[in-house]
């Protein structure tokens, strides 16, 4: 079945000593894209989630054939009422806006929820560069 907008098909994260390495891969029609981001990441788990999220976001660029420049700037993982959320706050670099995705973490891992959570801050406007503006 095609999907009308890129879906998280990977995650795949590895650490070694403080140096974390994650690989986000997003299906789309029959194609996929991945985009890969490592850091050092220490013990804080928003560490580990921004370089989650900033693998999504390459991935994205990736899909796009960087056609898009975006910088993911802040992540955050909270609890609205009795749900996990995963946060998001990603730069829009060639329009100047800021753009903003929560996704529930449910029985999702965090990591698959922080990748959802930059599907969502980018969705509306990736579609019309898929689309070929």
């Amino acid at each position: 079945m095609m999907s009308e907008r890129p879906i998280l098909a990977t995650i795949e994260s590895t650490r070694t000593g403080s140096l974390g390495m994650c690989t986000v891969v997003l299906a789309y029609r029959n194609d996929t894209h991945s985009g890969t981001a490592s850091a050092s990441v220490g013990a804080d788990i928003g560490n580990s989630l921004k370089l989650v999220a900033e693998a999504a976001a390459q991935a994205i660029q990736a899909q796009l054939e960087g056609r898009w420049n975006l910088e993911v700037r802040a992540v955050a993982l909270a609890e609205v009422g009795d749900q996990e959320v995963c946060l998001v706050q990603v730069a829009d670099l060639d329009a100047g806006d800021m753009l903003f995705g929560v996704a529930g973490v449910g029985n999702d891992d965090v990591e698959k929820a922080m990748a959802r959570a930059v599907l969502d801050a980018c969705n509306r406007r990736m579609q019309p560069k898929l689309d070929g503006d």
